[in-house]
């Protein structure tokens, strides 16, 4: 049968876990700022790529019209014919 641990070795390791949170945990205030920093760098990464996506629509949109522009004209043209 399993020997139970005394009460002095269970306040050593009790002694021993309050010491590795107190010092090897991080904060709750250190995590969200990790997290925080983290968060902010992706939020940027998205939206300067929505700032190049907008820059390709707004350089398509042009053509977009040209293209548009020229198959109503060729649309009326064989509706005369």
């Amino acid at each position: 049968m399993r020997e139970l641990p005394t009460r002095r070795e269970v306040d050593g390791k009790i002694d021993k876990l309050a010491e590795y949170v107190m010092n090897e945990v991080p904060t709750r205030k250190e995590l969200d700022s990790k997290l925080e920093k983290r968060a902010d760098k992706k939020w940027l990464k998205l939206l300067d790529g929505q700032d190049k996506i907008v820059k390709e629509l707004e350089a398509i949109r042009p053509e977009h019209a040209t293209f548009d522009y020229a198959f109503g004209r060729i649309e009326k043209i064989i509706e005369k014919l």
